[in-house]
């Protein structure tokens, strides 16, 4: 069940979906909580109760800067509890980081977004009000070169916020939730896909009135959208929807250059392009455990498809894919899945399984840096785990419910979720 279905049925009034099946391993080493158990959470001063929130699917997680981290990140932050900045009584479901930009961004289910500093972990705006803002759960955000952020809801409206404060310009184009939101290259653009089964492209360059256009609406998907990648120069786009058809897309020319109809059982609920390849070659995951290696070269099936959340007891939905290795070693395709494991896999092997590591519940995020695959569960904790090895060197205890944002660069993390607060860690 996607994180819209379980919006859906909390507003008619059907309650949450029953949790999945915690894993039964013993847990990974533990930082900020005791042995041999999940981590605790960071102490909270001064803050408010709030009831145990809705499991839902995992947004996209934020990948990290490349290049090897700080010596730190093997053993730990520098303080284990972390910055705990309280911001909402709701959960939080999605964030993006803007490193370049010293600032971090966090949507919720209140409606609302917080622009956190990404130095200190602290609130530095909230992006909501009576006369601007999303009127509903926030799905995804994209932080754009220039400052400014995109943000996307379940009332099927875009906001267009101007960096730096909290005025924003609506984009009503989509007639459905919004499920994703990305980056389309370095220039201003960008790209969003819907459940009105629509990917749209936004040419967001400039200033004004005028900034923020629809250019482009790519349509082809016959089931809802779930989730979107850009290339790195954004010439490329990859949409999987909920029929588990995948296509990938010139964006320049507004068309699909390549159809993989019903490439997955169930949804297709995971696209990621492989860095490097100029926007030739995608990974994606499914509702049924698989994950497919496609190339935009080879249309007729996908190069490589491996069973990778499959086994004895049924099989497992990949919650997000992501590329780790950095200046390390080689580039492995990191994976977690409902099974309660993380897989490594090698993608120039036919996506042979490198590794494997256990996690002490539900995935609901993944980010990577450098070879560090950083994996948030739905105990709250956020396993750091070596790609290459398949070994969790720790898991700090990041929040009191799922952990649904990750994002990593050098020596700073920022993580959010379900409790309505964001932690915040330094590594030396």
């Amino acid at each position: 069940m996607d994180r819209f279905e379980e919006g859906l049925r909390i507003l008619e009034g059907r309650g949450p979906a029953p949790p999945p099946a915690r894993a039964l391993d013993p847990p990974p080493p533990a930082r900020g909580g005791p042995a041999g158990g999940a981590p605790a959470a960071p102490e909270r001063t001064g803050a408010r109760a709030r009831p145990a929130p809705a499991r839902g699917r995992a947004p996209a997680g934020t990948p990290g800067a490349d290049g090897p981290p700080p010596p730190g990140w093997r053993t730990g932050p520098v303080d284990e509890a972390g910055t705990l900045e309280d911001l909402s009584d709701r959960p939080l479901l999605c964030g993006d980081a803007d490193w370049a930009n010293g600032h971090a961004v966090v949507g919720g289910s209140d409606h609302a977004l917080y622009v956190l500093d990404a130095a200190t972990g602290r609130r530095k705006r909230t992006l909501h009000g009576r006369d601007r803002g999303h009127a509903e759960w926030v799905t995804s955000v994209a932080c754009l070169p220039d400052g400014r952020i995109l943000s996307g809801a379940m009332d099927a409206k875009l906001c267009l916020w101007s960096a730096g404060s909290t005025a924003c310009r609506d984009l009503r184009d989509h007639s459905g939730p919004v499920s994703a939101v990305v980056r389309a290259g370095g220039a201003g653009w960008a790209a969003s896909a819907s459940y009105d089964k629509t990917v749209r492209l936004w040419d967001c360059a400039g200033a004004g009135r005028g900034a923020g256009g629809c250019a482009q609406a790519l349509s082809g998907h016959r089931a809802p959208v779930l989730c979107l990648d850009a290339s790195e120069d954004g010439g490329s786009l990859v949409s999987g929807d909920r029929g588990g058809s995948v296509l990938l897309w010139d964006a320049a020319g507004g068309a699909s250059s390549a159809r993989f109809a019903e490439l997955h059982g169930g949804h297709a609920t995971a696209a990621r392009f492989v860095r490097g390849t100029g926007g030739t070659q995608a990974l994606t995951g499914g509702q049924d455990g698989c994950v497919c290696l496609l190339d935009r070269r080879a249309p007729g099936g996908p190069a490589a498809r491996a069973a990778v959340h499959v086994g004895d007891k049924g099989r497992g939905a990949v919650g997000d894919l992501a590329e780790a290795g950095g200046g390390e070693g080689p580039p492995y395709v990191v994976t977690a899945g409902a099974d309660g494991t993380a897989r490594v896999l090698d993608a120039r092997a036919g996506l042979a399984e490198v590794s494997r590591a256990r996690l002490t519940d539900f995935p609901y995020c993944l980010a990577t840096l450098g070879p560090l695959a950083l994996v948030g569960c739905g105990d709250g904790s956020l396993h750091v785990i070596d790609a290459a090895a398949g070994r969790t060197l720790y898991a700090l205890g990041a929040g009191r419910a799922a952990v649904r944002f990750a994002a990593a660069s050098g020596g700073r993390l920022v993580t959010a979720g379900d409790d309505g607060n964001a932690v915040s860690y330094r590594f030396a």
